[in-house]
């Protein structure tokens, strides 16, 4: 409820405006609310400019007619405080201005200028991006637009949301229009849809799509049924990314177009592409409605595939519980193992993701709570790589083999200390975890944490009685003063060399931590086991000798040192070398 002081106070600002430039006003506010960010100044511009056009058509881009710099300083004249900049955008001057515009528009006061309903506003701002871009030269890069297409992104990204938001009939209306836009085999549709894929999927490539895909991408239920009364040759078929129309509609969560796909005869089972099918889509995306449509429809509920495996451990992922309960209650295999997908099961997933309510849940209705298999190799191993305390403690509570091994990190001890975790390290420590247990990733625990730099956890470690000089069987680095060199932790290598570390300990990638801190470049670290008494001469390893670490990796300050200290066979150095190849950086997983 906006107070009636308020109220009084935003009328009063707009009715300093002159009565010939209200109508400006009008489609600025009407656009600042529409939008579903804060313009800029030079978006506005070009909104504004197709707004006040009085061409069903509006001219072509060059013919721009609004200067950014010139509405700015009009803004602020017109509009008064009603209307603020800040870093280009354009903001009203608080939330409750938006209420208030909102609610003139469903009062009766028919002498109230600016208000407008939600409906139309929608419908003008879907308007404004359609004509957008339909424009005859958009895209073009001519010396004589150089400025022009500030709105392309905006208009590219948001078209479509503004026109699932609008009413039946501005749909039926604009219906022209949008087909040009759903032309998916034109140069326009290769302008704009990059840009919207950019936004919404950047970490896959463009895929080539059909108009039907399109729309059910974008859940506009009108052109999803002109489009199948055409021709429903794709209804069943896949686009570039391996996704049928009603994986689009159900992951993106459009009800009504799902089930327009599905009275249509779409495939409820198909099974392709990154999210494997419907049912894992909608799970996935944390539609509740459409995972029951689903269901009842008679989607599989432990189909396998996609990149979660199955519906339920989609949902565990996510952290969509109210999904996860459904699933269960309609028969979902709590311990259905994955075919594919990082976390193999259910509990595994939400262990990993830390949501503490589905692992409750999970374990309420009989997950297997030491079930083995895909990445982090069991629940435990993935909270703790996480760093998720409360998960941990659950776990533990309910049984969990806290000395487990598999998985990437070996056992939950390692992965809490590569994570750098170290309450959930002390946890362990206090329930029983073998301290020197090996296996994984960097070998053993404290390894893990010299190669990562988490010197808490390497103290906390050591007080506990882990083996300093421990030989890992695994892992690069055979022990932890080589890793720690090898990652450039200049305290952690003065705290393992204090306690006791073996300075010329054998094996491993690089031979010993001279080796590994020169192959790096890391000159600190070389020059204190120079000083602590590293033999300079010592042989193994990658490269052979610390000389050849140093200058195969162009570390041509090492060289100097090694020098310094008379590195036996640097009378056959020439100073400086071509280059030669470079040793990798290492291994680092999250």
């Amino acid at each position: 409820m906006i107070p009636s002081s308020v109220s009084e106070a935003y009328q009063k600002i707009l009715s300093r405006v002159p009565p010939n430039q209200k109508s400006i006003v009008k489609k600025v506010l009407q656009i600042i609310i529409g939008a579903r960010r804060p313009l800029t100044i030079a978006e506005m511009a070009e909104a504004l400019d197709l707004a006040l056009s009085s061409h069903i058509q509006p001219q072509p881009a060059a013919q721009a007619r609004i200067d950014p710099l010139q509405l700015e300083r009009k803004l602020r004249h017109l509009c008064g405080l009603f209307v603020f900049v800040k870093n280009s955008k354009i903001y009203l001057i608080h939330q409750t201005a938006r209420e208030f515009l909102i609610k003139k528009a469903n009062s009766d006061d028919v002498n109230f200028s600016y208000s407008s309903a939600l409906n139309d506003i929608e419908k003008q701002m879907a308007l404004l991006c359609v004509q957008y871009l339909l424009l005859e030269n958009l895209g073009g890069n001519t010396a004589e637009q150089p400025a022009f297409q500030n709105f392309l992104e905006y208009s590219a990204v948001h078209w479509a949301s503004h026109v699932r938001h609008m009413t039946f009939t501005s749909g039926q209306e604009m219906a022209g229009l949008l087909n040009r836009l759903y032309d998916t085999r034109g140069k326009r549709f290769a302008l704009w849809f990059p840009i919207l894929w950019k936004a919404v999927a950047p970490y896959l490539e463009v895929p080539q799509m059909s108009a039907l895909h399109l729309a059910a991408f974008n859940g506009h239920e009108q052109q999803v049924s002109s489009i199948l009364a055409i021709d429903k040759g794709t209804l069943n078929t896949p686009d570039t990314t391996g996704t049928y129309p009603v994986i689009w509609a159900s992951l993106n969560g459009h009800e009504k177009t799902v089930q327009i796909l599905l009275e249509q005869g779409a495939d409820i089972h198909a099974q392709d592409g990154l999210y494997g099918n419907a049912l894992q889509a909608a799970s996935n995306g944390g539609h509740d409605k459409i995972v029951q449509i689903l269901l009842e429809q008679g989607a599989d509920i432990n189909a396998q595939g996609g990149l979660y495996g199955n519906a339920l451990q989609a949902a565990c992922y996510r952290g969509h519980d109210k999904i996860v309960q459904i699933l269960l209650e309609r028969g979902a295999d709590i311990n259905a193992l994955a075919q594919d997908g990082h976390y193999r099961n259910a509990l595994q997933a939400a262990s990993n993701r830390g949501h503490n309510k589905i692992v409750q849940i999970l374990l309420e209705q009989g997950a297997n709570i030491n079930a083995q298999g895909g990445l982090y190799g069991n629940a435990l191993q993935a909270a703790s790589n996480r760093g998720h305390n409360k998960i941990v403690q659950i776990l533990l509570e309910q049984g969990a083999n806290i000395n487990a091994q598999g998985g990437l990190y070996g056992n939950a001890l390692q992965a809490a200390s590569n994570g750098g975790h170290d309450k959930i390290v002390q946890i362990l420590l206090e329930q029983g975890a073998d301290i020197n247990a090996q296996g994984g990733l960097y070998g053993n625990a404290l390894q893990a944490a010299c190669y990562r730099g988490h010197d808490k956890i390497v103290q906390i470690l050591l007080e506990r009685g882990a083996d300093i000089n421990a030989l890992a069987q695994d892992g690069h680095y055979r022990n932890a003063l080589q890793a720690a060199s090898n990652g450039g932790h200049n305290k952690i290598v003065q705290i393992l060399l204090e306690q006791g570390a073996n300075i010329n300990a054998q094996g491993g990638l690089y031979g010993n931590a001279l080796q590994a801190a020169c192959a790096r470049g890391h000159g600190k670290i070389a020059q204190m086991l120079l000083e602590q008494g590293a033999d300079i001469n010592a042989q193994g390893g990658e490269y052979g000798n610390v000389l050849e670490a140093a200058r195969q990796n162009e570390h041509y300050h090492i060289v100097q040192i090694l020098q310094k200290y008379h590195c036996a066979d640097q009378s056959t150095y020439q100073f400086p070398l071509p280059k030669r190849r470079k040793v990798s950086s290492g291994f680092h997983i999250a």
